[in-house]
């Protein structure tokens, strides 16, 4: 019996890191999805592909609108959710401790039945831990140019560019 629980946990755990290097396999670096709010009240909404000196130039991959420094009222970096993630973590992670301690204090015959039981008990609630933090991690940012310094403004968009200035990174004027 100790053979196959060991088999399960390893298979679990070979999931959660196969899931959790799933994103680390992107071709090539997009942008982050932004809203830009001008003086004047409209929006421009789509990725940010570069930060330059004089402002920002948003758009899709075929051609963007620059959208000059002065213009900008605030800047909203949409961030995805990462509840889905968060709660699935969360539930592996809870089963999987529940598993070990119930296998740890029980005999062997017990052990799958109160493992499953254990599982609900303590990975549910662990997944809607992981989900509330998943959330959290995603929240959008906003930036306003009233609040803050503007080389502070296109210093933080640009860590967000699809591609980003070396200069604006390393601080050279």
């Amino acid at each position: 019996m100790r053979t196959r629980t060991q088999r399960i946990m390893a298979w679990s755990m070979m999931a959660v890191l196969l899931l959790g290097s799933a994103p680390l396999s992107a071709r090539e670096r997009k942008g982050a999805q932004v809203v830009v709010q001008r003086e004047n009240g409209s929006e421009i909404r789509d990725e940010l592909l570069t930060v330059k000196r004089d402002g920002l130039v948003v758009g899709n991959g075929s051609g963007g609108a620059l959208v000059g420094l002065a213009e900008i009222g605030s800047v909203r970096i949409k961030k995805k959710s990462r509840a889905g993630t968060g709660m699935l973590i969360g539930f592996l992670g809870g089963t999987l401790v529940a598993f070990g301690i119930s296998r740890d204090s029980h005999s062997c015959n017990d052990a799958v039945m109160d493992a499953g039981l254990s599982g609900i008990f303590i990975g549910l609630p662990a997944a809607g831990l992981g989900a509330l933090i998943g959330m959290g991690l995603g929240k959008d940012s906003i930036l306003n140019k009233d609040e803050m310094n503007p080389e502070d403004l296109l210093e933080k968009l640009n860590r967000h560019a699809r591609t980003p200035d070396a200069a604006l990174s390393t601080g050279h004027k």
